[in-house]
């Protein structure tokens, strides 16, 4: 089976840090993650603005 690599750093995190995370430790794995050289600047940026609240009719 192939991950993608979103798959794959969710993975890493969960084996890093355990089943339950919360946001912050999720974020500080990431900043780890791509200190370490395991994703690049642009899948760092990409992974921090998909997990910003979304804003909707909902919030308003």
């Amino acid at each position: 089976m192939l991950l993608t690599g979103e798959e794959k750093i969710k993975s890493m995190i969960k084996y890093l840090l355990g089943d339950k995370v919360s946001e912050n430790d999720t974020l500080h794995a990431l900043k780890e993650i791509h200190k370490q050289g395991f994703i690049t600047d642009n899948e760092l940026s990409e992974f921090m603005q998909r997990m910003e609240p979304k804003k909707g009719l909902a919030s308003c």
